[in-house]
């Protein structure tokens, strides 16, 4: 049985993309995703695009984010499904993986916290250069 399915992993990439790419036109270019509401201003005439049929598909972030989440655990799981005495490897993979990425996320907390508090932050002005100040 194959443990790598790489057509899936590379739907997964390709979904990560499109959430990235959203977060970055929502930060500057906040017209091309949130239209007109919030008095955002058009910067560029191509912001126009992402609200055609095929173009919006790139900056669809729900589906992509449910699109990473599913195929993440379909991924994941599969090479510890289906073949006898794998049953405890997958139950293993499950208690580990919280640990795991609990400590990369209290590291996260703890240096945003770090930044936060030396006032290291300066999205507000950001906001203010990129007409994206609701978001941003």
């Amino acid at each position: 049985m194959k443990d790598r399915q790489s057509h899936l992993d590379a739907i997964r990439g390709i979904a990560g993309l499109v959430i990235v790419l959203l977060h970055f036109l929502a930060a500057f270019y906040p017209y091309s995703i949130f239209g007109s509401q919030a008095s955002y201003q058009q910067q560029s005439s191509w912001e126009d695009l992402a609200f055609i049929p095929p173009f919006g598909l790139f900056v669809a972030g729900r589906p992509a984010v449910c699109l990473f989440f599913i195929l993440s655990g379909y991924v994941l799981s599969f090479s510890h499904l289906g073949l006898p005495g794998r049953t405890a490897k997958l139950i293993a993979a499950i208690l580990t993986r919280p640990i795991r990425l609990g400590g990369l996320m209290w590291f996260t907390m703890i240096v945003g916290a770090l930044i936060w508090h030396l006032d290291g932050f300066h999205n507000a002005s950001v906001a203010a250069l990129s007409n994206s100040k609701p978001w941003f």
